[in-house]
């Protein structure tokens, strides 16, 4: 976040500082999130599905510069016309593209 609004925060929420994680920490983190998210994303389970849209999201808004590249690839393998076998993919990548372009165009 902008250091004013991480500033404000702290102000207003004071454990909020105790709480944060090294950066290799948050990185491990990340990467073994970030399958299971996109794994999530393609469940027969709706509710599963949306977590896993969700969950995007909130990854990309924390490391956005790692998250959203990997996603875009996974979401464009799935959007290639030449992917037959991956036609089931399609919605849920665009599901998901429809929510992660606004929050990445801010960065």
């Amino acid at each position: 976040p902008e250091p004013e609004v991480a500033n404000a925060l702290a102000k207003a929420e004071p454990g909020l500082a105790a709480a944060s994680m090294p950066p290799r920490e948050l990185v491990i983190l990340l990467d073994a999130l970030l399958p299971l998210c996109q794994q999530a994303l393609y469940s027969k389970n709706s509710h599963v599905g949306r977590a896993g849209e969700a969950a995007m999201v909130y990854l990309s808004q924390i490391d956005p510069m790692n998250i959203t590249p990997s996603f875009l690839d996974f979401a464009i393998r799935a959007l290639d016309i030449s992917a037959v076998n991956l036609a089931h993919q399609a919605p849920a990548a665009l599901s998901v593209l429809t929510r992660l372009v606004q929050p990445a165009m801010r960065r």
